[in-house]
């Protein structure tokens, strides 16, 4: 598209006022043939200008009306950017350059614009129809067995407890580790702080005051004492295993623990399918870090299983809301079938739209906000879309998917990378 208008920058009347903020107050349109600002507005570049009384205007006042169409920040920079449109005057050239621009969301905006997302104008007026892609039932297993169990702590060093049980614990249940892993020998029995939490609500675990000075009730407490992130932690633990799976560490495949089916048991040539990462409120870290974990994840195919534990948040808004079915540049057939292969099958891709969310590869990301994006899209029928943009402004996409364990409040989403 060769375009022969000009970008026009304008400050609305707030912008006027002394210590305003030009930049969030700077209005952009595109200025050009008629026809040209009918193309623009039918790719979604531009918006048309709202006529208040069209019978009563002038002939001359609509004709230029119709000769200029509103325009996003981001639909602006874009006209100069990729369409080589150029600006009015010198004026709109200073306004272009003082106006605050994420420049991280325009490179976002940019790429899902070239593939043919549509975006929806109003974040706060988009609704969608998602609903949750998979269920997970409680599994059938021996509760009773394994309530009739007994088992000791005999050692704990803060980070393992050394127990003396059945065997049984390990080769029916699959709790802990009896001698060397995946090796038939050695005969100590180790188990983790979430084992040995849930051992002990069940009544099977207990402590054995005869071994060392380690004695009393309090000193039992202590032992199986839990911080506030390890709680979160064990909420997601406990719910999965009374559903009758079975949980171990997903230390080696970028998440917290990694769930087999229920009643898998060591020794079988049974491969977990998914990975369970818990983002509690208070947790941090770096988006780079979390990106890493979800392609280690897919790199070994497994399914990465983010879970956030109820809390009170305040709604995070997305940085857009797209649709697949568009009206943008290389929107072909060909290229809407591709995107909805890419984006799940069994969904509609004229009907299905996404709250983008917008992150760099040096931010910080934190539960709280994860969750406070996820109840927004939740409230408003919407899937999420994760982009994140490296140094190189290449981006990452993963689209989040609600899932739902039977019987759990907690949020559970699949997340996969979108090979956009």
């Amino acid at each position: 598209m060769r375009l022969k208008g000009k970008i026009v920058g304008e400050l609305s009347k707030a912008a006027t006022a002394k210590n305003a903020k030009a930049r969030e107050k700077v209005e952009w349109f595109y200025e050009g043939e008629e026809a040209e600002v009918s193309r623009l507005i039918a790719r979604g570049l531009a918006s048309s200008l709202k006529l208040k009384d069209r019978n009563n205007e002038s002939v001359e006042k609509a004709k230029r009306k119709a000769q200029r169409a509103k325009l996003s920040p981001y639909a602006a920079i874009y006209l100069y950017d990729i369409l080589g449109v150029e600006l009015a005057n010198e004026s709109a050239s200073k306004l272009f350059l003082s106006s605050h621009v994420d420049y991280a969301k325009y490179i976002t905006w940019r790429y899902l614009h070239e593939r043919g997302f549509t975006f929806v104008g109003s974040v706060d007026e988009a609704e969608g129809k998602a609903k949750p892609v998979k269920e997970y039932k409680k599994a059938r297993w021996n509760v009773r067995g394994l309530k009739e169990e007994k088992a000791h702590i005999q050692g704990f060093d803060g980070f393992l407890y050394q127990i003396d049980g059945s065997s049984s614990l390990y080769t029916e249940y699959w709790f802990g580790q009896k001698g060397i892993y995946k090796q038939n020998k050695g005969r100590m029995f180790f188990i983790d702080k979430y084992e040995a939490q849930y051992l002990a609500e069940k009544g099977i675990l207990s402590f054995d005051g005869k071994h060392g000075k380690n004695k009393g009730k309090k000193k039992k407490e202590a032992a199986l004492a839990l911080s506030a992130y390890e709680k979160a932690l064990y909420s997601v633990y406990k719910e999965w295993r009374d559903a009758g799976f079975v949980l171990k560490s997903g230390f080696k495949f970028g998440g917290d623990f990694r769930i087999y089916p229920a009643s898998t048991k060591p020794g079988q040539r049974i491969h977990s399918k998914h990975i369970l990462h818990v983002f509690p409120a208070s947790f941090r870290t770096r988006v780079e870090d979390w990106s890493r974990s979800i392609r280690v994840c897919h790199s070994v195919r497994k399914t990465y299983i983010l879970a956030l534990p109820l809390f009170e948040a305040r709604a995070v808004k997305p940085d857009f809301v797209v649709s697949i079915a568009g009206k943008g540049k290389g929107n072909s057939q060909e290229s809407k079938d591709k995107l909805s292969k890419q984006l799940v099958q069994q969904h509609n891709p004229k009907i299905e739209r996404f709250a983008v969310k917008v992150l760099r590869q040096s931010d910080g990301i934190t539960g709280r906000l994860l969750h406070g994006l996820f109840k927004w899209a939740l409230a408003k029928g919407l899937n999420v879309m994760l982009a994140i943009v490296d140094r190189e402004t290449a981006i990452t996409f993963y689209i989040a998917r609600r899932i739902i364990l039977e019987s759990s409040s907690t949020l559970y989403y699949e997340i996969e990378w979108l090979p956009l």
